[in-house]
């Protein structure tokens, strides 16, 4: 999660190289960006990985 223009969020899908392969919309809050990132895990249609070391930043 990254914060953006006009302290809106956002998630960002780093490739291994650091290059954006993927950023979400912009959120107006941190607990919004949160639910976007559970509503993504509960309906992809593939495997998910966390790479990062994190909980989703809880």
């Amino acid at each position: 999660m990254t914060g953006s223009l006009r302290g809106k969020r956002a998630v960002v899908c780093p490739e291994t190289d650091g290059q954006s392969i993927a950023a979400s919309e912009h959120y107006e809050s941190h607990r919004a960006c949160l639910d976007g990132i559970d509503s993504v895990k509960r309906n992809a249609d593939a495997p998910i990985q966390d790479t990062t070391g994190s909980n989703s930043g809880r």
